[in-house]
């Protein structure tokens, strides 16, 4: 009797061990796996475009409250994902190393482009356009380094003068590193902007 009550409490053990480890998981970031699919890849490399493109263009408009800005072209920034300055970078340093994270800090926060202020993100009004003769992007190859460096290939048209024909494709090369159990960008930049 003994013996089966031990199985089972080990068995009990093991499945609560597991519901556990599932669900820190599930809470955690999404990429802390040591190895990534191509699927996985993509979609990190488009959310690293996604906020980036914040600092590189500007905060997209449906991320804006136009009714409550402070002053003439300063809006409020409405985002459930973070809501304070302090926020905004942890979840910028889920996505990128540091050095990016600096480089983004010194054109855009220390500039008070995005600031807060009573506990709120604001952006001062501005946009940075696209390079006009570049045109749509695609990946063009994914490729594993090593176990902790990821090579994404993105090729880029360059459209000649009239913009109406593709001149040729530019190669751009972005690296996501593994480190301290996460994969981060430590190269990135939105193809077509200056920051």
């Amino acid at each position: 009797m003994k013996k089966k009550s031990s199985i089972v409490l080990i068995f009990l053990i093991i499945i609560v061990s597991f519901i556990f480890v599932t669900i820190h998981k599930s809470q955690n970031n999404y990429f802390d796996n040591s190895t990534l699919t191509n699927e996985e890849i993509i979609l990190m490399y488009e959310k690293a475009q996604e906020i980036y493109l914040w600092f590189a263009e500007t905060v997209p408009n449906e991320k804006l409250d136009y009714k409550n800005s402070i002053e003439d072209g300063v809006y409020l920034i409405k985002d459930e994902r973070f809501s304070t300055l302090k926020e905004l970078k942890e979840y910028m340093s889920e996505i990128f190393a540091e050095e990016i994270i600096e480089k983004i800090e010194e054109k855009r926060f220390d500039t008070n482009l995005i600031f807060e202020m009573d506990g709120n993100l604001y952006m001062r009004e501005y946009v940075t356009p696209k390079d006009m003769y570049c045109g749509k992007e695609r990946i063009e190859n994914i490729e594993y380094i090593n176990g902790n460096t990821i090579v994404i290939t993105v090729l880029a048209e360059v459209l000649n003068e009239d913009m109406g024909t593709i001149e040729k494709e530019e190669e751009h090369e972005f690296i996501l590193n593994y480190d301290n159990g996460k994969w981060k960008f430590s190269k990135f930049y939105c193809i077509g902007f200056s920051l």
